[in-house]
């Protein structure tokens, strides 16, 4: 069986070395299932005294859980493709419900790497909003992990 959905976005990618293919034990996912669990039971413990932490925690669950489905199909990122390549992979293969991952992205970098006053800022509707999401995206990704095949070209 081939998981056909977003063929040509993961072709090209691989084409890219933006993400490459992995093999064996290597290709389980559920271990990143595991660490997303656990990120967002820590995300919850500094939800109120840091919003930041908690966000950046947060994002690592999500990034987690994606890549426990690229993993499960024996895809990692490469360091050429990071995060935007998980990004781009799962929407193209699993859709809409992942896109919300990017815009996680896009705040983590800037919280990241914004220099100046206010750099650190995020208000807690956006904590929670994200929390929801990861919760959202582990549910999601245990229900399709069973499903996925290695990837075949």
């Amino acid at each position: 069986m081939t998981w056909g959905i977003g063929r040509s976005d993961v072709q090209l990618l691989l084409a890219d070395k933006d993400i490459e293919r992995i093999d064996g034990d290597a290709a389980n996912g559920a271990f990143l299932l595991d660490a997303a669990r656990l990120r967002l039971e820590s995300a919850r413990t500094l939800q109120t005294s840091d919003p930041v932490s908690s966000f950046e925690i947060t994002y690592e669950g999500v990034r987690h859980a994606a890549t426990a489905l690229l993993t499960q199909q024996g895809l990692r990122p490469t360091s050429n493709g990071g995060h935007r390549a998980i990004c781009r992979v799962v929407v193209a293969q699993f859709g809409p419900g992942f896109d919300f991952f990017n815009r996680m992205r896009q705040i983590r970098n800037t919280v990241e790497y914004q220099r100046g006053p206010g750099a650190l800022e995020i208000q807690a509707a956006v904590v929670d909003e994200a929390m929801r999401y990861l919760g959202e995206i582990i549910d999601r990704s245990e229900r399709l992990l069973p499903e996925l095949p290695m990837w075949r070209i």
